[in-house]
């Protein structure tokens, strides 16, 4: 059973303590470079390398999350439960896009510039796939051969992480439990 499409390798999830999970994803602080020159203008002097995430989840209910062994510093791999889009254009209803991270299995979907939507199917919608030096990518196939345009891609991406923080809560009267926890991307 599962109340949650996120998902944490190495901890898991306990039925009934993830209900209502909220996840915040941002930028590491280390991501943002930015300068003036002597002239005002505003430059960016970061490098690709840290372009990477930070996640805080909180969540609660009737169940206490699993966190007996989990300590700052652990990996965990996180299946994120927000979207990450990228614009695709489409010739003949088709079309392709690299990904920046890994897609979570079947998170996979597009939408038409008209706001058409179109979900992962067995034989067309939207598949990923890796290539021999490990990027992603994501075909989409509207199977509609008089599409052309724009269109979007969105998948919820899995994340390898470390975990920097945690609490738990636990109200006796109200018999629920809550919790939080700070993720960076490795």
């Amino acid at each position: 059973m599962s109340d949650t499409v996120l998902t944490l390798s190495g901890i898991g999830i306990v039925p009934f303590s993830a209900r209502g999970v909220s996840e915040t994803r941002r930028p590491i602080d280390q991501a943002r470079q930015q300068r003036r020159t002597v002239n005002g203008a505003l430059v960016d002097l970061s490098t690709t390398a840290f372009r990477k995430y930070a996640l805080s989840l909180s969540g609660g209910d009737l169940q206490p999350m699993a966190l007996n062994g989990v300590w700052q510093g652990q990996a965990v791999t996180v299946g994120c439960i927000s979207e990450l889009g990228q614009a695709v254009t489409l010739t003949a209803g088709v079309g392709s896009v690299s990904l920046d991270r890994k897609p979570v299995t079947g998170s996979g979907r597009a939408i038409f510039e008209t706001g058409a939507e179109i979900y992962r199917l067995k034989s067309s919608g939207v598949v990923f796939s890796q290539n021999t030096a490990g990027d992603w990518s994501a075909a989409v196939n509207f199977s509609n051969a008089g599409l052309a345009g724009m269109a979007f891609v969105f998948y919820r991406p899995e994340l390898n992480c470390m975990v920097s923080g945690f609490n738990s809560e636990a109200d006796e009267w109200a018999a629920t439990n809550s919790w939080t926890m700070d993720l960076e991307e490795v």
